[in-house]
């Protein structure tokens, strides 16, 4: 999977899961936006799955909520070909004050 946008919409969901492709998948140049779950969760059968690269999580106006997460990692035996250049943004939208 390359070049897209996932847009979550300020939703608690997930954006990309794989707990069942291991060798020869791959994630470049992906963007994770408005997803307030987690961003990218690899488990049980991910193993050697990967390289993750270019990968930007982003909550957009959102903050971040107690189980938004930029990457997970479970239970995968035998590891991956690992997660670069990942970037995470979460922050709450700006207030107005009226004076």
């Amino acid at each position: 999977m390359e070049k897209i946008t996932l847009d979550g919409q300020g939703q608690s969901i997930s954006g990309i899961v794989n707990a069942n492709s291991g060798s020869q998948t791959y994630v470049d140049r992906i963007t994770l936006f408005q997803i307030l779950g987690v961003g990218l969760l690899l488990q049980s059968n991910a193993s050697y799955s990967g390289p993750y690269t270019n990968i930007t999580f982003d909550t957009g106006g959102y903050a971040g909520l107690s189980q938004t997460t930029c990457a997970q990692i479970l239970n995968v035996t035998g590891g991956t070909h690992g997660i670069h250049e990942l970037t995470c943004i979460s922050r709450t939208a700006d207030a107005v004050r009226s004076s």
